[in-house]
C-alpha cells in the first residue's frame, strides 16, 4: 500500500519536509567539504561522480576523466504494475 503522504512519481528516500533530514543533509554537506579540504591540504586527490564521468582531481587542481558512465533511462511505469522476470 502506498504512503498516503507521498506524490505518484517522486521518490521518498527524503522527506525534505523534516528538521531531522534538512539537519543530516548540512552536517553531510560540512563533512564532505572538510574532507575535501583536508585531502587537497595533505596533497592527496579526490576522485567524484560528475555528469555521467568519473573524475580524479589532483591537489594542484588538475582534472582527468577515469570513465564516463552510461546513462540509462527510466521507464515510466504507472503504479501497480506488475513486473516479470524470466530465469
Amino acid at each position: 500500500m502506498a504512503n498516503s503522504n507521498s506524490k505518484i512519481g517522486q521518490k521518498n528516500t527524503f522527506r525534505p519536509d523534516t528538521k531531522q533530514t534538512i539537519t543530516i543533509l548540512k552536517a553531510a554537506r560540512k563533512s564532505v567539504a572538510n574532507a575535501i579540504r583536508a585531502s587537497k591540504a595533505l596533497g592527496l586527490s579526490i576522485t567524484y561522480l560528475k555528469n555521467g564521468a568519473v573524475i580524479k582531481e589532483t591537489a594542484n587542481g588538475e582534472q582527468t576523466t577515469i570513465k564516463t558512465t552510461q546513462t540509462y533511462q527510466s521507464s515510466k511505469l504507472k503504479e501497480g504494475t506488475v513486473l516479470y522476470a524470466k530465469k
